[in-house]
Order: structure tokens, then sequence, then C-alpha cells
């Protein structure tokens, strides 16, 4: 076993599994931060303007669902990242009721620090958050949008 990693019997990843013990956190309108102990998030109210919603630390076996509960109809949630940790991964992305199998999926490039969900987020949708590195989001997920175009967007 090395020192250097977070194993089963690190005092780390002891602490971390008493930290994160599958905490709900409801985020109404406008910005918040997601707690240290939170793995399930929803959203219950619109966003009446852009809201950051910022992550906790990236910390190796961390995880975080967000789910909407309200359609998100009127501006962006923006999920941001804290200190330097950086999101990969991909967001599938599907309108609404389209036969013609209309939508997109974003690919979240390494580096990325933000990621917006636009206006039009359908209930329903999720995006999960999982760490498997120090420092790093894997982000997957499926939004459902009522328009074509409508995806998110990286920075």
């Amino acid at each position: 076993m090395r020192a250097d990693k977070l194993n089963k019997n690190s005092a780390a990843y002891v602490a971390l599994k008493k930290e994160q013990t599958n905490e709900y956190q409801a985020i109404g309108d406008g910005a918040a931060t997601v707690a240290e102990n939170t793995s399930i998030v929803v959203f219950t109210a619109d966003a009446s303007a852009s809201s950051a919603i910022t992550m906790p630390l990236a910390l190796a076996g961390r995880h975080v669902k967000f789910l909407w509960q309200v359609e998100q109809a009127t501006d962006a949630r923006v999920l941001t990242r804290a200190a330097s940790d950086d999101f990969v991964g991909q967001v599938n992305c599907s309108v609404e009721a389209d036969g013609a199998g209309d939508g997109d999926v974003l690919s979240v490039t390494d580096g990325t620090v933000t990621i917006t969900f636009p206006d039009d987020v359908n209930i329903g949708s999720e995006v999960n958050c999982y760490c498997a590195v120090d420092g790093q989001w894997i982000v997957t997920g499926h939004i459902t949008y009522d328009a074509v175009g409508a995806i998110p967007t990286i920075a």
C-alpha cells in the first residue's frame, strides 16, 4: 500500500467517508456553494438571474449529483470549480418530445473551469460529478431542453 495514495486504510479516506454522508442540499434561486458533505443537490426554484454554483473541492472518492426539480426557464446556472480544480467528461443533451432525435453532446475538455446550463432545462434533468483523482471532476449527465441549440457551454 502506498502512503501517497488514497486507500481504505488511509486516514484521509476514513475522514472523507465520514465527511460525505450522502447529504441532500436544496438550492433555490441565486448563487450557492455546494457543502463539503453534500452528494445530492436539488434545484428547487427557477434561476431568476445567472447563478454561480460553486463545487466543493474535488477529492478522490467524492461525488455530487445535481437534479432539476423545477424547470429552469428564466436564466442560466453556472457550475464553477473550487480552487484550481477542473472538469472533464460529457453531458448528453436532448430536446423534449423530439421524435427526430435532435440533440447534442457537450464535450467537457480538460482544463474546463465552468459549465453554463442555459435556461430551458426541464424537470428530471441530471448532471453527475465524480472525482477519481484529486483536483478533477468527471462530469456525466443528461439534460433535456425545450428547444434545439440550447445546450450547455464550457469555459
